[in-house]
């Protein structure tokens, strides 16, 4: 599992709120971590072996969609979804 520690950063400000989110390394939850890679700039390539580290996470960039869960009565700020850029035409 990758732990992400992940800032938010709205209207140009450097200094965004931490939220936190996981890649976990299971058959049901590889789609989320091929969503952070190509979210941050990876092209995937079909039947391509990758081997993906928490070091590969290191000063990514790219944008998501945050949800507010409530958990034990708590609100926290979640990652929704990571946004895939469009494909540039070549």
């Amino acid at each position: 599992m990758v732990e992400l520690e992940l800032r938010i950063i709205t209207n140009g400000s450097g200094k965004g709120p931490l939220i936190y989110d996981s890649l976990v390394f299971t058959d049901r939850a590889f789609w989320k971590i091929d969503a952070f890679r190509r979210a941050t700039g990876d092209l995937l390539l079909p039947g391509e072996l990758v081997v993906f580290n928490a070091a590969d996470a290191i000063d990514r960039t790219g944008r998501l969609i945050l949800t507010i869960e409530t958990f034990k009565g708590r609100r926290r700020n979640k990652v929704k979804q990571y946004v895939i850029p469009p494909e540039k035409p070549f």
